[in-house]
Formats: structure tokens, sequence, C-alpha cells
């Protein structure tokens, strides 16, 4: 099955979360969650049935989105740092070094790379930029002047959150923390966006994904779209078919790397060799908004994304519904089926 590399330039501010607060670390779209968006942008298109609904969410995988940034018309792809031993090279100051390896929440697509061939990520102290780390290929230029890359580069990869009251009209700065919608967004650089990959069949692009993306963009994401978030054009959106040594990376072997919130099935748990596997868990769960008011989900817990798994078998993953059982709406996917990468 073709497995595309998907980007696109992000306006406005991206609120990701209603109630976790935002980091650096924080400034990715779950895989889970990106789906479910697609699912609602097709639901929109189409009358869908339940099966209807499970056949969606079963023909296809990908990956959470991750940010971009452009300079001097170069691409360049990030990815959070994977749970691997890692090595600051290019400073003596050893004092200091795990306390910047713990800052560092992203790498380029240079380093991550590397990490899959070593099972290691190396970073030159020399190319961090607020939390970003940037391999040598990714700051050359004719006079090999770094510096003036860093300085230039600073402000693009510098993804600022701002604090939003809910009630904007309200002038009781208390009342803005005493409620649970006060909400941070993400703000997002001229030319900076995001980018996530995604396994689907050619048809399946074109007469799914596609329509759905061109509304999903229209509609805005993140998790507050109707008072004037994160918005993307369609026609900047770029879709690349990875050829047959990029797809080298999503081939099935013994270790994986996982690109999204993976919710393990019962068979997986059999599986992994949990003691080889080095992981977080993620809380998936949240809330429902509607007119009746504000009804919490059932929480899940997903393996995070850059998690390694050593594995004696291919894993699955599962769909969950989130749905409460007192519940009598529609159902609540979560798909953690992510699009995972694998090495020896």
């Amino acid at each position: 099955m073709p497995i595309y590399h998907v980007y696109f330039p992000v306006k406005g501010g991206l609120r990701l979360s209603p109630e976790d607060s935002i980091d650096e670390s924080a400034v990715s779209f779950g895989s889970d969650a990106f789906k479910s968006a697609l699912f609602t942008m097709h639901h929109a298109l189409n009358d869908l049935t339940m099966e209807d609904s499970f056949s969606f969410f079963n023909q296809f995988q990908l990956s959470s989105c991750f940010p971009f940034a452009v300079f001097n018309d170069q691409t360049i792809f990030f990815y959070p740092k994977p749970q691997l031993p890692t090595e600051l090279v290019g400073s003596n100051d050893n004092a200091t070094k795990n306390k910047k390896i713990k800052k560092i929440a992203w790498i380029d697509e240079g380093i991550f790379k590397n990490a899959l061939k070593t099972r290691s990520v190396t970073i030159n102290s020399t190319y961090l930029i607020n939390g970003f780390a940037l391999s040598k290929s990714a700051v050359s230029n004719r006079d090999n002047n770094t510096s003036v890359f860093s300085k230039s580069m600073d402000t693009r990869l510098d993804f600022s959150d701002t604090q939003l009251p809910a009630n904007p009209d309200s002038q009781d700065h208390q009342a803005f923390h005493a409620t649970p919608f006060e909400v941070e967004r993400i703000f997002f650089s001229e030319g900076c966006g995001l980018h996530f990959f995604l396994k689907c069949e050619d048809s399946f692009l074109e007469e799914t994904i596609k329509p759905s993306l061109r509304l999903l963009a229209d509609s805005g994401i993140g998790a507050d779209r109707s008072s004037g978030g994160a918005f993307f054009d369609y026609f900047e959106v770029q879709i690349n078919k990875l050829d047959h040594d990029q797809n080298k990376m999503f081939q099935r072997r013994k270790v994986a790397l996982t690109l999204g919130n993976f919710i393990p099935s019962l068979q997986d748990t059999l599986y992994i060799q949990w003691s080889e596997s080095h992981y977080q868990i993620n809380s998936i769960g949240g809330y429902s908004y509607s007119q009746r008011g504000v009804t919490p989900r059932k929480k899940i817990n997903a393996i995070a994304p850059m998690s390694i798994l050593t594995t004696n078998g291919a894993l699955q993953g599962t769909l969950a519904d989130l749905k409460l059982a007192s519940e009598t709406e529609h159902p609540i996917f979560r798909d953690g089926r992510c699009l995972n990468c694998y090495f020896d």
C-alpha cells in the first residue's frame, strides 16, 4: 500500500487541547485526533451508516502531525525526539548536558533518520535553537556561517503560545483562571506548518482523503475551530508519494517506533517485550461539548509517539470508542492504529 508525505502551512492559532497546558513538546496534532477530524469531514460530505464509519477507519493509517519550517526555500521537517539514548556533542560543559538534552523537543529529519540507523540520537549543541535540534546539512550555506543562519532561524523556530480566556468580553482576570475553558493556542511563524505520513490506496486518497482535507482546510483544525482557530489553504497542501527506498523505514521489523498515539490490542500486549521497550503513556479522553453542556469521555491509555517497542509479532493497534456507557449518542472514535516506522 502506498505511503504519502503530506504537509501544509498553518495560519492562525492552533488550539491543541482544552484541558492541557501547551509547551513546545506538545506542538503536535495526535494521529487519533487528526483521523477523527478527517472522519468528521467525511461524515459531513456523506450520509454514513455505522458500517461505513468502520470502513472509513479501516482503510488508512496516518502519523501524528509534526511541525516544519521553511528557510531560503529549504523545507525542514521536525520530529519529536525518540525514546533512544541521546548524546550531545560539541559541548564541554558536562554539568549542563542533561539539562540541555531535556529541553530538546524536536529534531530535524537528518538527525531522525540517522537515529533509526544507529539506534541513538546524536545532536550537535552548536545547532540548537529554541528546543529544536538541527543537523549540519540543514544549516550549511555558501559561507558556512551558521551563526547568521541561527539568528535568522530563531524566529522561524519559535512556536509561541498565547493564553486566551474563554470569554474575551469579561474584565475579571481571576474568572479567566477559574473556568475550565481557559485555553492556550500555538501560533506558527510565516512559512511554518504541519506534516504527517499517510498510508492508503491511491483511489482512497483521491475519493475520500482529498475531499475531507479540503473541507477540513475551510473548517479549521484543532480543538477550537468555531472561534477562528487554525486554518490552512487546501491549495497549499503538498502530497508526495514515497519511493521504494523511502518506504523501507515503514517495512515491519523487530523494533517499532510509534509515529502517533498507539493503542495496543490484547494480542499486541503479548507481542511487545516490555522490558526491552522504551515508551511513554498518553491519556486520551477529554470532554464532549454540546448544547447540553460538558460531558466527560471515557479515558484510555495510549503509547505516545516516538516510543520504542520491541515486538515478537506484527503490531495492529485497536479502534477505541470513548463514549460513556450511559450515553446514547453516536460513538466517539479514537483510532489507535497509527502508522509506525521500524528498524532492526
